[in-house]
């Protein structure tokens, strides 16, 4: 109970100002809201039982804010709806959805941490939120989160290194270039002169990750108690995962060593195009990573962009081939590919003069994913991609989805069951219209339980595959053409599944027969198996289907190529027809016909020429 009356001498009694702030219509609503607070506050009086006071109180602090925003947010909400005419209608939402993001914004900077993570994700969902949202959190909390002071960036180094920035580098600049939700980022230099860019930890941020956990927990179980359709263990699930290693740097430089390495293997098809900056371990820890410096311009920037001589389509290509290698062929997968985690620059290398180069940061958030979800992901896509019920059906099994697979394909396509079946060309390119924005935020307030449940009930990988998917939906809409997109997906799809069969028969590819042979040697006493020869007739089917595949795939996009070229056609033509009678062009007359040719027709013939069409 002294949890409960901190709380209150910090911001007043909760359940007061709740009840009353919002001016709830009904008892029951009213019995419902304070029961879900009771539940929250005797939650945290559990931890005591098994934490430490610091952090309980550290809890009921941050519940005490979250609970005032939402009061606020809702009564903001109740009083607009109720004064609404259709005049001023859509004026009056979209100002109060600006004063709602605003509030949201100021909390997310006050308990930073988890709640900055989760705003930078708001700012991501731009087809299923109001757009306020969405650029306001997009604008502040992707590299402007508040900024830790130089003294307490001093002291981080101090118990890392026990020493001083200035006794490890010659120069370092105590303001930030930038400041993420865990970690600012600072240039230093050594003394032959190269540049670094060095990655500090906010201070305090593992005692508060632990409170904000501890208290979406709560929260998530108090909900599930007044709403039992509604279960988001999920969500605590994947936050106890994720934060502990997104605060370990030491972790983040070995996710961009591995990254580094299979983008310079053999099987990537990105090559140079893509850069990972090389990590300095002698000057790194747990709170403190050093890496090379690299400058560029914003991924999303179509103005320094095109300055630079890259085309933003180009670019948007670029980060898909990019990332549907990581899922589709590496298994090893950067889950967080906001805006401000990518840079472009020009490629260092003298010999591509015109050509510019992908450079990815912020490797703290990374997912492994085994064989076999990575090819039955790719068989799923590739059945969507081909509007296969059959398969979507039977992959989306795998996923757990079971009745609910026409959902569970919405949710990874943007799209609708009856869309996604459609035999067109066209059927999964991404539409970014208001409309559609409209259209999917309706099929997901429609569909809410069951999208809970399919959360709830599919594999982890899968549920950072989607906010994956979020992220790099987001830069396709601010850069690129869909359509890049679904080629791309349909291309990598191919090669896994043609790996697959492969795989299946025992067949290495030669870039990886070094690694497999290593690990699969014969335990002591155990006859050998050999391997099929490449030749075999079974292999050579294998690779044959492969191929068939590929060449359908490329059919179809060309299709698809030549589909989306008429449809752009006939917006320039419909266009120009416009343009023509707003400047007052004369329509060509119709063709006359001669006057030697025109003939009277006699009742008789007119007979004849009836009979002769119904024969």
């Amino acid at each position: 109970m002294f949890a409960f009356r901190r709380l209150k001498v910090a911001f007043g009694n909760p359940l007061r100002r709740f009840s009353t702030d919002v001016s709830i219509s009904t008892k029951k609503e009213s019995a419902l809201v304070k029961y879900g607070v009771a539940s929250c506050i005797i939650g945290m009086y559990g931890y005591t039982q098994q934490d430490d006071l610091k952090k309980v109180l550290l809890m009921a602090t941050r519940l005490g804010r979250e609970l005032t925003v939402v009061s606020q947010i809702i009564y903001d909400y109740k009083s607009t709806l109720k004064s609404l005419t259709k005049e001023n209608e859509e004026e009056e939402m979209k100002k109060c959805h600006q004063r709602s993001a605003d509030k949201l914004i100021d909390l997310c900077f006050k308990n930073g941490g988890v709640f900055i993570k989760l705003g930078q994700h708001m700012g991501q969902l731009d087809h299923l939120l109001p757009e306020e949202y969405v650029l306001t959190m997009r604008s502040n909390l992707l590299d402007k989160c508040p900024v830790t002071p130089f003294e307490k960036i001093e002291a981080t180094f101090f118990k890392d290194f026990g020493k001083r920035p200035l006794d490890v580098f010659t120069t370092f600049s105590p303001t930030p270039i930038a400041s993420a939700s865990l970690a600012q980022v600072h240039i230093a230099t050594d003394a032959t002169g190269r540049k670094y860019a060095v990655k500090v930890q906010h201070p305090g941020l593992k005692e508060s990750a632990e409170a904000d956990i501890a208290l979406v927990e709560v929260l998530v179980k108090g909900v599930s108690r007044l709403f039992p359709d509604f279960d988001y263990d999920w969500l605590v699930q994947q936050i106890k995962d994720t934060v502990p290693k997104e605060l370990d740097f030491q972790h983040e430089a070995e996710n961009a060593e591995i990254c580094r390495r299979n983008l310079k293997s053999k099987k990537s098809t990105v090559g140079s195009s893509v850069h990972v900056p090389e990590v300095y371990h002698d000057l790194s820890s747990e709170h403190i990573l050093t890496m090379e410096f690299v400058d560029g311009v914003g991924v999303t920037d179509r103005a320094a962009l095109t300055a630079l001589g890259a085309e933003p389509a180009a670019v948007a290509r670029l980060v898909s081939r990019t990332f549907s290698e990581m899922i589709f062929a590496h298994g090893y997968v950067h889950c967080d590919p906001h805006a401000a985690n990518m840079f472009v620059r020009r490629d260092p290398d003298p010999k591509k003069p015109n050509a510019v180069q992908l450079v990815l940061l912020d490797h703290g958030l990374y997912k492994r994913i085994d064989d076999s979800f990575r090819y039955d992901y790719a068989a799923l896509w590739h059945a969507l991609i081909f509007s296969d019920e059959e398969n979507i059906k039977k992959f989306s099994g795998r996923m757990n989805a079971g009745d609910l697979f026409p959902i569970f394909s919405a949710m990874l396509t943007q799209k609708s069951w009856e869309q996604i079946m459609e035999k067109s060309e066209d059927h999964l390119n991404m539409d970014f219209s208001k409309e559609q924005s409209l259209a999917i935020q309706h099929y997901s307030k429609m569909y809410a339980r069951e999208i809970t449940m399919l959360l709830q009930r599919m594999p982890e990988a899968l549920v950072l595959l989607l906010k994956t998917n979020d992220c790099l939906r987001c830069v396709d809409h601010a850069l690129g053409q869909p359509i890049n997109t679904i080629s791309i997906t349909a291309r990598q799809c191919a090669r896994a599944l043609a790996e697959q069969r492969l795989a299946v028969l025992g067949v290495v590819e030669a870039e990886d027969k070094k690694d497999v042979d290593a690990e699969s040697t014969s335990p002591a006493g155990l006859p050998h198996v050999p391997r099929p020869s490449s030749f075999s007739p079974s292999v050579l089917y294998a690779r044959a289907q492969s191929r068939m595949d590929l060449i359908r795939i490329e059919i179809q996009l060309m299709l698809l190529r030549t589909f989306m070229m008429q449809k752009q056609l006939a917006v320039t033509a419909k266009n120009w027809r416009a343009k023509a009678a707003k400047w007052g062009w004369a329509k060509p007359p119709a063709p006359q016909m001669p006057e030697m040719m025109l003939t009277v027709i006699t009742s008789e013939e007119e007979s004849a020429i009836a009979g002769t069409d119904k024969k």
